[in-house]
């Protein structure tokens, strides 16, 4: 199972299983952090003049190292049509930069990086913490809850990052 960064999958070709083609490549990656997955992927279809399409978390059957497959064009949603992804778009995707805090109220960096597996779901998040950029992986246990402005971890997992740094 391969493992990669968010931004990576922007340029991959979309394959269509049914229509057993490339129909178009990724043109942005939407997340969403509440759910530790992705949300979609925006796609320029192959098509000239055929506007963007959405294809949503639950329509990616595999992110390969070469293409991201999906069953068939039935999996797809109007991008301009969809008001949540055109306001995740809006945002940056949320890719970076959510807070990161604790159970508690520390505030503990932000998110600099998110990797995730073949699956769209996410293997780890990167975090920034303090004046010297100190770095530290945050797995997807350790999360408690998110969403686009921030990340809530458990106290436990703050100790474990604050011994990494110490070491």
């Amino acid at each position: 199972m391969g493992i990669r960064e968010l931004k990576d999958l922007v340029g991959m070709p979309v394959v269509s299983n049914a229509e057993a083609r490339e129909v178009g490549r990724i043109k942005e990656v939407l997340f969403n952090p509440g759910a530790n997955a992705l949300f979609g992927l925006v796609v320029k279809p192959t098509e000239e003049e055929t506007p963007l399409f959405l294809l949503p978390f639950r329509g990616i059957r595999s992110i390969g190292k070469d293409a991201i497959t999906m069953e068939s064009l039935d999996a797809t949603l109007s991008f301009e049509q969809h008001v949540e992804a055109q306001e995740i778009s809006v945002a940056g995707g949320y890719l970076s930069g959510m807070n990161v805090m604790t159970e508690s109220g520390e505030s503990v960096g932000k998110v600099d990086k998110i990797t995730i597996n073949d699956d769209g779901t996410v293997a780890s998040y990167h975090s920034t913490t303090g004046f010297f950029g100190s770095k530290h992986d945050i797995e997807p246990s350790e999360v408690v809850s998110g969403s686009k402005e921030k990340l809530i971890i458990s106290d436990s997992a703050r100790e474990g990052a604050a011994r990494s740094v110490v070491a």
